[in-house]
């Protein structure tokens, strides 16, 4: 009865009441893979629906029930509902301060994806996450190889009597990121702003993950797309 409540319909608030009663039944479903999948993607949608509302505890402990109720070949059966879920694992986790829980999700992601689309937003976020962690020069690597894979090149060293011109035409163009470039990159393709992302994560790490590179502007040469 509640299960048929849930499911398809946006119930709000009350899904939360709702799948928290069913899974007090869990152990009754054991024996029934369908239904178990069935109650794992209303626990994921209940975990989302936490997340969305920053309520990070309610969203890991739905997250948690979904993990539990997937089957043991659950990346190869399933393997977009995976990518999803285990990307809101890791959301919810960063939220909540629990960065190796966040990172061990996304290299599962990373892991287990089959192209390189499939694991952008997870590299993105892990980026992120190493950068919280105080894992710069990973931060930089990662976001390194990135960019080569989409077809960027960066080089290895640049002039450094140009620093402080460089510098603040960095930090003039990473003011003006949030206003009038970042409306004009909802008109360019998804590949250009997953670009744009990496280079600003490079932007921000450079000076001390590779201080040979000093405060060289990865981002100036692409940031000109915009103008």
């Amino acid at each position: 009865m509640l299960h048929s409540t849930c499911k398809g319909k946006e119930v709000g608030d009350i899904q939360f009441v709702i799948v928290s009663q069913i899974n007090q039944g869990l152990q009754l479903i054991e024996t029934h893979p369908s239904l178990r999948m069935e109650i794992a993607e209303l626990n994921m949608k209940a975990g989302n629906l936490g997340l969305d509302r920053s309520d990070f505890a309610t969203a890991n402990s739905y997250f948690s029930v979904t993990l539990s109720l997937l089957p043991e070949d659950h990346w190869k059966s399933m393997h977009a509902f995976c990518r999803s879920l285990y990307y809101s694992v890791a959301k919810a986790a960063y939220s909540s301060a629990n960065l190796d829980k966040a990172q061990k999700a996304l290299q599962k992601i990373i892991d287990e994806s089959k192209c390189l689309n499939e694991k952008l937003d997870a590299l993105n976020l892990l980026v992120t996450v190493l950068v919280e962690r105080d894992a710069q020069e990973q931060a930089f690597t990662t976001s390194l190889e990135v960019l080569s894979q989409l077809g960027e090149t960066i080089p290895d060293s640049f002039d450094k009597r140009d620093a402080r011109a460089m510098v603040k035409k960095t930090s003039k163009i990473l003011g003006n990121l949030s206003e009038e470039n970042m409306s004009k990159m909802k008109a360019v393709d998804q590949k250009t702003q997953y670009i744009l992302m990496f280079y600003s994560h490079i932007a921000g790490v450079a000076f001390f993950a590779k201080p040979a590179m000093g405060k060289y502007d990865y981002a100036s040469c692409f940031f000109t797309f915009f103008h």
